[in-house]
């Protein structure tokens, strides 16, 4: 009576791990398609930007410099971010590029309320060019 028993449980077990795993394994994929490149590479794409804390985003965020400089949001763990880096990499090459890591620092209720309201905060990543008092979204 157990042996029976044993065979319809075991088969359960062997189908839910075999669909774990086929979850994972096509999670992975969905991730490579969005990107290739991996969070050593995109601290590497962003040795050249300054890193800010919230304090210094929201004094950028007010324009109050002559020259034009950009500010990334985003974190190496962000798929989107980590996509994005190349450019953010080229950018600071020829621009002063901020960097605010997500991971590190969390945006406060004002600065997120700003970001998000203008629906260009997707997916938890933008590119930011500040000029004077404009702010131009990029991503």
């Amino acid at each position: 009576m157990k042996n029976k028993l044993l065979i319809p449980i075991n088969f359960i077990f062997i189908l839910v791990f075999g669909i774990i795993i086929s979850i994972n394994y096509y999670r992975q994929q969905a991730e490579y398609k969005i990107t290739t490149i991996q969070p050593n590479e995109y601290r590497i794409n962003l040795q050249q930007t300054y890193p800010i804390n919230n304090v210094q985003l929201k004094a950028l965020m007010k324009g109050q410099f002559s020259q034009a400089y950009y500010i990334f949001i985003g974190c190496p763990t962000n798929l989107y971010s980590r996509k994005l880096s190349p450019v953010i990499k080229q950018l600071s090459r020829q621009q002063t590029v901020y960097y605010f890591n997500t991971d590190r620092y969390s945006l406060d209720s004002d600065l997120q309320r700003f970001i998000c309201d203008t629906n260009h905060f997707e997916k938890n990543t933008c590119l930011i060019q500040i000029h004077h008092d404009k702010r131009y979204f990029i991503k």
